[in-house]
């Protein structure tokens, strides 16, 4: 559709308000991408689809004859696809003053990113300046500038404008950037327990709603992952014993007076072989996975699913989940009496009455459906270690800005990361998106893990 309505009007003396007629000399400017945006038809549900990542423009005249010569309005992908089809696509008509050459601001952005007075996040956006034809009398100019999505965070043409180029564009190419593609997994490499999720690109970072906004108030990234199978459940104890696993073995109590008393793991069968394996450091962890052919998953591969593979706070969308539809909140017993209080300390808990982590599969909630397959627990039951060494935002692991391929920081570090909610943890430790970490050798009683590798 063409959006008249948003036309920028520009005079030597002022702008010309929304409804008037603009002269007859103007340049029609299209904006195309070949980012992944919004969709008015299909839902972010749709996992055969890539995220939609964007879903505003701003559009501005730079020229100092007019300072507030700027329309901001929502698209879709239906509107960037209609030109060629006998529609102009998305465009605005602007009126340069006679004889000038100006320059125009093109951002494609994300709203919910935006800051309280609608400013675009500079990290998450696309930035573009351009210069303009200049029309001659009578004439009206069509040119297109070109969003690429490789170059999101990294504003083009803010020194030298770029040159728009004439013309409208012969079809659109929203939605083509490859790295957005949900790539499948080589199903040759999949083994028993396994779940191919799907390549595809997301922000990785604190959405708003979530803790990790309050941590590491504006840091988001677009990162785009590779396929990669992972493990439907975290790892239990029967399994971790028979791969040669070692951990901090349970106690033997159920008193709730040591720590030990919450753990797992034991040498020879118990009733918690159906339990996860916590108490166990992030090397236990890589050993273990290093033993099947199989990695820790790193973190971005961690909140892509526990996303749901869609940005979404919690695998299962946005509403905060109760003690029976995630694992959570369940430790309201001896030593661990006075973290939450014990209204999610089920009777009818698998470590009865001291609380603890239940066998996969126990959040009603917390499941995410791919196709035939589904994984289990990826937002409470237990945390879960990742491959990556923790670092703050700032560290040169995380704060370049573009996009980042498949990342894993392998800096130098005392601690490791982790990631997702545990038994533990209230109910906002299953909000997607949470950087965690402890010292490289301790292990937690909330803290277990699930393996991946490698889709391709």
């Amino acid at each position: 559709m063409r959006l008249r309505a948003l036309l920028l009007a520009l005079t030597s003396a002022a702008c010309t308000g929304p409804g008037a007629l603009p002269p007859e000399a103007q340049v029609v400017l299209y904006v195309d991408t070949d980012a992944p945006v919004v969709s008015a038809i299909s839902g972010p549900s749709d996992l055969t689809l890539p995220i939609p990542l964007f879903d505003r423009v701003r559009v501005e005249v730079l020229t100092a004859q007019c300072d507030a010569c700027s329309n901001d309005f929502a698209v879709s992908a239906e509107q960037l696809t209609s030109v060629g089809q006998g529609q102009p696509g998305v465009s605005v008509g602007i009126v340069p003053p006679a004889g000038s050459t100006p320059s125009v601001r093109v951002r494609l952005y994300v709203s919910r990113f935006a800051s309280a007075s609608g400013e675009p996040d500079a990290q998450t956006t696309l930035d573009v300046t351009a210069a303009l034809p200049s029309p001659g009398a009578g004439q009206v100019v069509e040119a297109t500038v070109f969003l690429p999505t490789a170059g999101v965070g990294r504003p083009a043409g803010a020194d030298t404008p770029v040159v728009a180029t004439p013309g409208r564009p012969a079809s659109s190419q929203v939605g083509r950037w490859a790295p957005a593609q949900r790539s499948a997994c080589d199903a040759a490499l999949s083994g028993p327990g396994e779940v191919c999720i799907p390549g595809g690109a997301f922000w990785m970072g604190g959405l708003p709603g979530s803790n990790t906004e309050e941590v590491y108030p504006g840091w988001r990234r677009l990162v785009a992952l590779s396929p990669f199978y992972l493990d439907a459940t975290e790892v239990v104890v029967s399994a971790f014993r028979a791969g040669g696993g070692r951990a901090t073995m349970w106690s033997g109590s159920t008193a709730g007076t040591s720590v030990e008393d919450w753990c797992t793991y034991s040498a020879a069968p118990t009733s918690r072989d159906k339990l996860p394996v916590v108490c166990v450091t992030a090397a236990q962890a890589a050993a273990y996975c290093a033993g099947l052919g199989k990695v820790l998953p790193s973190e971005a591969q961690l909140e892509y699913a526990e996303g749901g593979l869609r940005n979404a706070l919690c695998v299962w969308g946005s509403d905060t989940p109760d003690c029976a539809q995630s694992i959570w909140g369940r430790n309201g017993y001896g030593l661990l009496a006075t973290e939450l209080g014990s209204e999610c300390l089920a009777k009818t808990n698998t470590l009865s009455p001291m609380g603890g982590p239940e066998p996969p599969g126990h959040g009603a909630y917390d499941v995410l459906s791919l196709g035939s397959t589904l994984l289990f627990d990826l937002a409470g039951n237990v945390s879960e270690w990742a491959a990556d060494a923790y670092q703050d935002r700032t560290g040169s692991c995380w704060s370049p800005p573009g996009v980042m391929i498949d990342p894993v920081c392998d800096a130098t570090s005392t601690q490791s990361s982790f990631r997702g909610g545990g038994w533990t943890d209230g109910a906002n430790g299953c909000v997607t998106g949470s950087p965690r970490a402890t010292s490289v050798g301790s292990g937690d009683v909330s803290l277990g893990f699930r393996c991946a590798r490698r889709g391709e």
